[in-house]
């Protein structure tokens, strides 16, 4: 992993209150990878119902977004589920 990458995690933990095994983040290849990373690392007391839920997916995805857009300093229009992390958006 990149220090994008890695800097991207980082922020994700922080942001979801979340500990994220480095072998996962290494398959992480779409910022859809990304989003279900997250909610596979959600607290299931907090979050009980995490899969399947449309509307959590969504708020995932849209702090996501912010969070990758910020840290690669692009435009967040270009941060889409199915945007791949070095191939389309340049990280490291």
């Amino acid at each position: 992993m990149g220090l994008d990458s890695v800097e991207m995690v980082l922020e994700l933990e922080e942001a979801f209150e979340i500990r994220v095994p480095d072998e996962e983040a290494e398959h992480v290849r779409t910022i859809n990878d990304l989003v279900e990373m997250v909610i596979r690392n959600l607290d299931p007391e907090e979050f009980p119902s995490r899969t399947g839920d449309e509307h959590l997916r969504l708020i995932v995805f849209e702090k996501t977004q912010r969070i990758v857009a910020g840290v690669l300093s692009i435009d967040p229009c270009r941060v889409t589920t199915t945007a791949h992390l070095i191939e389309d958006l340049g990280v490291d």
